[in-house]
């Protein structure tokens, strides 16, 4: 009982013990004061997207859906306690938005959030609605897209189930058309007389097939299979084919143009 006294007593006089007691009441009555002033409607913020940028290959309607969140979760004191977790949480819900870089309170009732937006490269069209797709094969949501799905090239023959908006699809075929496009993009410009209006994946599993692009005047354009490495004429090779095809394309109605292994690269179709 004597030890216990001594050491109670010498706990008593320690510099450090008093040290930590005296931080910890004033971190108590900090948060207690912070609590208080969460409730002042004075704090009380609302976000700030008038200077927002938006990507070049977009519009603002990207950002509708995000102000349409923050709006329903209405103001928010900027000395919540939770304040950039909630903020954070409302906005990353947005199926569109692919990451939240910063919150940033801007005193004493605004404050601003650094997005970056999924980007589609191409639109699955599925019953009617052209879905847009980004370059990994997440599904994204057709409104915030309209402006940008529009310029977009669709990609045409997918079947199964698709995966909600936000998930990303795992399917075969749509990535050897989200492949096809990365290898022909570099060449649009100047493949233009060839008139790709889109890319067919109905027959991608077949390995004698292969992905089909299909053109305005009806030509097809047998592009092949573009996640193999061997058996087929290079991507460079291809365009070649496809450059020398261009002198004659008013005159292949009944043709196909295929690329994929030496001459000829053009015959008669075998599509009906």
């Amino acid at each position: 009982m004597e030890r216990l006294e001594q050491f109670g007593a010498r706990l008593l006089r320690s510099r450090t013990v008093w040290l930590i007691a005296g931080a910890l009441c004033v971190f108590a009555l900090g948060n207690l004061a912070r609590r208080g002033l969460a409730r002042d409607p004075r704090f009380l913020a609302k976000p700030v997207f008038a200077g927002a940028r938006v990507p070049a290959w977009s519009g603002r309607e990207v950002l509708d859906p995000v102000l349409l969140r923050l709006e329903a979760m209405g103001p928010i004191s900027l000395l919540d306690l939770d304040f950039e977790q909630r903020v954070r949480a409302t906005v990353a819900g947005a199926p569109h938005v692919a990451a939240v870089t910063k919150v940033r309170r801007l005193w004493p009732n605004r404050y601003a959030i650094d997005l970056v937006f999924h980007r589609p490269v191409a639109v699955v069209e599925r019953d009617g609605v052209r879905y847009p797709v980004t370059h990994d094969g997440v599904v994204l949501p057709a409104e915030p897209y309209a402006h940008a799905a529009a310029r977009l090239f669709p990609i045409r023959g997918i079947f199964g189930p698709m995966p909600p908006v936000g998930e990303r699809w795992r399917n075969r075929a749509l990535h050897a058309g989200i492949a096809t496009l990365r290898q022909i993009s570099p060449y649009l410009d100047e493949l233009r007389p060839l008139r790709i209006v889109a890319i067919d994946v109905s027959q991608a599993h077949d390995a004698r097939l292969g992905v089909v692009l299909r053109t305005a005047h009806g030509v097809p354009i047998r592009w092949g299979r573009p996640l193999a490495t061997v058996g087929e004429n290079s991507v460079g090779q291809k365009i070649r084919f496809l450059r020398a095809a261009m002198a004659d394309i008013k005159r292949l109605e009944g043709y196909e143009i295929d690329p994929r292994w030496d001459d000829p690269y053009v015959r008669r179709s075998n599509e009906s």
